[in-house]
């Protein structure tokens, strides 16, 4: 039931719902299909996810288009979800005076949420526009003031986040890029500087912040470098995003001083019509890093991107490179199904050190699959697939690759929020349980046909992306190609400050009308449900620790079979593979890398894939 209050200067500020309310539920009940979530009356779109870890409880956030309010003024759409999709919260955060577009959710503790979005004036973009930084708890309620983060530099007076990244328990990265005053648009070709900060989510403060650019057409209409993702490596935070020629940026920074380590950008120049932006790396155990880009067909009309109004207009690749990010010659560089229209979001860990699973969307699925899509009906898909390095060549071997196929469509969700919207790619839409299970929750678009509204779905895979009874598409092949290697860049120092604001916002709950699994689409619903361990009987100790740590392995098929044990970052991002061996060789003693003080995860894989994930503290 929903009704429209009241109105301020001709703009909608609040809206009322009814929402489900739910409790998470065990393991042994998960839920592994489709579930689309449809809002009467608005467009959704973005859709980010995060998992508080070892509770298999879900954050997402996204963008709802308030089609009706003058100056189509966005606004945050914050969701708490068990593991069987049952909405716990479902809450509208709307500054009708402000833009505002997620571009990242972070869970920070057990009832503490971090959401990163646009700051852009409603009526007049382009003017002082900022970041927003809001905190929550796990029921929606803001957690004293919202940080407005301003540009202070001259010249580049908007600034505008694309991603976020956290670090550990104290410090979160945002990167973007700036425009001078009175422009914004990112499909249009500006004066633009891709820019790194550091954020203390202690102090909710910007402690340093750096700009990046080549040095090609610095301060012209074609200077056009974006940062739109990051990432841990062992040697400090990857960047990725794109440069104002038409390559990729590829670069590792301190991520303490924010300047650049390594440098490799690569990719095709701009007379090629074809832009290209890396959304993701993988660092596999022998240090080699797989890059991952979209490569984008431009217009020919100078300063005009059609691909970014319609992003799904090109194909995904992967690049082997060095570890100080050198690209192998040869057959480094592999394009992906370049006969369809595709674009990769972020990554996930695969079934063994060397293979990795890859989200993204398409528009043009027709590869064995039972439905031809169209631009109008984006579909996620998951693909997993092994590399190596061998020589100069990258070897491939694809496990699957598949598709979730909507019947009803997703209606105009390329042309939904403006170009600005369509930056590339979306927020990541994917992450891996790091519970025994190991499954996949993903997140995309569906057409609300009762409403004609873009509304959105989530998806519980199994680990090799699988659906319940849902309708996928079989995997596909994939060609080569060979892509140029473009010149290194330069950092500068960009200073911003971050401002506590006593914010005026409308909270409201926020929930969705209809909530239907995937017999919405005429397909059946899953028949029976794998029960899971629910119980940890790995220990590791001592925690906290420093330098060692011992792991006690079960008796049985743990001792005797071969185990893996790795440590990975709170996000679940792996660092470094600290054993692989039989059971019973391990080690007393398992030592730990260099690593900042904070909380860890250890993954333990033995017997039959079973996995076990504990928490650990370095000191």
């Amino acid at each position: 039931m929903y009704r429209k209050l009241a109105t301020r200067s001709g703009m909608k500020i609040l809206i009322y719902a009814v929402f489900m309310l739910g409790y998470a539920i065990p393991l042994s009940a998960q839920w592994t299909q489709e579930q689309s979530f449809l809002f009467r009356d608005y467009n959704v779109k973005h859709y980010t996810i995060d998992e508080l870890p070892g509770k298999d409880q879900y954050l997402m956030a996204g963008t709802v288009f308030d089609d009706n309010t003058t100056g189509d003024a966005s606004f945050i759409h914050f969701m708490y979800v068990d593991n069987a999709g049952n909405t716990i919260v479902s809450r509208a955060i709307n500054d009708p005076a402000y833009d505002q577009r997620v571009v990242g959710a972070h869970y920070l503790d057990d009832n503490n949420a971090l959401i990163v979005a646009t700051h852009m004036h409603a009526m007049f973009p382009g003017n002082g526009d900022a970041i927003e930084v809001v905190r929550l708890d796990k029921s929606g309620n803001l957690l004293g003031a919202t940080n407005i983060i301003y540009s202070t530099t001259v010249g580049y007076e908007n600034i505008y986040p694309l991603s976020s990244y956290q670090w550990d328990d104290q410090f979160l990265f945002i990167c973007g890029y700036v425009t001078p005053y009175g422009s914004h648009m990112p499909h249009l070709r500006s004066d633009k500087r891709a820019f790194v900060l550091k954020y203390d989510l202690i102090s909710n403060q910007v402690i340093n912040m750096r700009s990046y650019e080549t040095g090609l057409w610095v301060g012209t209409n074609n200077d056009f470098d974006i940062a739109s993702r990051m990432k841990r490596v062992r040697s400090g935070l990857w960047i990725g995003g794109s440069l104002n020629d038409g390559p990729m940026m590829n670069r590792i920074i301190d991520p303490v001083t924010l300047n650049d380590i390594y440098v490799g950008t690569m990719g095709r120049t701009m007379s090629d019509y074809n832009y290209e932006s890396s959304f993701d790396i993988v660092e596999q155990p022998n240090g080699d890093f797989m890059v991952f880009g979209n490569t984008i067909y431009i217009d020919s009309v100078p300063g005009v991107f059609n691909a970014w109004h319609t992003p799904v207009e090109g194909s995904m690749h992967v690049t082997g490179m060095s570890p100080t990010l050198n690209i192998y010659p040869g057959k480094s560089r592999v394009l992906f199904n370049n006969t369809e229209k595709i674009w990769g979001i972020n990554t996930l860990e695969g079934r063994d050190d060397y293979s990795i699973i890859i989200s993204g969307m398409s528009n043009n699925r027709t590869c064995n699959g039972p439905l031809s899509t169209t631009p109008d009906n984006i579909n996620p898909f998951l693909a997993e697939m092994r590399f190596n390095m061998s020589g100069s060549d990258i070897i491939v071997y694809p496990y699957y690759w598949n598709t979730v196929l909507s019947q009803s469509g997703t209606g105009y969700y390329n042309e939904l929020g403006n170009p600005y919207s369509n930056l590339i790619h979306t927020p990541v839409n994917a992450v891996r349980s790091l519970q025994a299970t190991g499954d996949i929750m993903l997140t995309a678009p569906v057409w609300n046909s009762y409403d004609s509204y873009v509304n959105f779905k989530w998806i519980r895979a199994d680990k090799y992306g699988e659906v319940g009874s849902c309708l996928w598409a079989p995997a596909c092949d994939f060609n080569y190609a060979y892509l140029t290697v473009s010149p290194g860049s330069t950092a500068s120092v960009f200073p911003a400050t971050a401002n506590n604001i006593d914010h005026i916002f409308d909270i409201d709950d926020f929930g969705a009308e209809q909530v239907l699994d995937c017999a919405y689409y005429n397909k059946p619903a899953p028949t029976s449900i794998a029960n899971a361990p629910q119980t940890i009987t790995v220990s590791v100790s001592p925690n906290p620790a420093s330098e060692y740590i011992h792991v006690q392995l079960p008796p049985g098929d743990a001792t005797e079979g071969e185990v893996n044990i790795k440590i990975s970052d709170i996000t679940g991002r792996a660092i470094k593979v600290l054993y692989t061996g039989k059971g019973n060789n391990v080690p007393d003693q398992i030592a730990l890398p260099t690593l900042a003080s904070g909380n860890y995860l250890i993954s333990i894989k033995y017997g039959s894939q079973k996995e076990e994930v504990v928490k650990l503290s370095i000191q």
